[in-house]
């Protein structure tokens, strides 16, 4: 059986959020229509996370520096990472440090169009 953790109302302001989320320019689309590497349909951000490794290792892409709205994120993730560990004890001392990847995804009347069967 899955474990599950809901936390209603996490985010003090969601909004702020949105607004961070669509403050971003860098959307990539997944043109990817094989079963095995379609995880997503729509637009999404690459990922943002704590620099662990230079490359995306969904897309092998060069993970460029980090603004701050990069870092505000990070903030979030940890904080969810934290949450999680607490409740599910996912953390443990002889493994590096775990890092979380974060996205932002979008889906807009283009998006719709580009998939056939969306």
């Amino acid at each position: 059986m899955l474990n599950t953790l809901v936390i209603d109302n996490y985010f003090e302001n969601p909004d702020e959020i949105r607004e961070l989320a669509l403050s971003y320019e860098n959307y990539r689309l997944n043109n990817h229509n094989d079963g095995a590497t379609a995880g997503w349909r729509g637009q999404r951000t690459f990922p943002i996370r704590k620099i662990k490794n230079q490359y995306c290792s969904c897309c092998n892409q060069e993970i460029k520096s980090y603004s701050t709205s990069d870092q505000i994120v990070i903030q979030h993730a940890q904080k969810i990472l934290e949450v999680c560990d607490k409740h599910f004890n996912i953390i443990n001392e002889s493994s590096d440090e775990m890092v979380i990847s974060s996205f932002f995804h979008i889906t807009t009347e283009d998006t719709l169009q580009s998939y056939p069967n969306f």
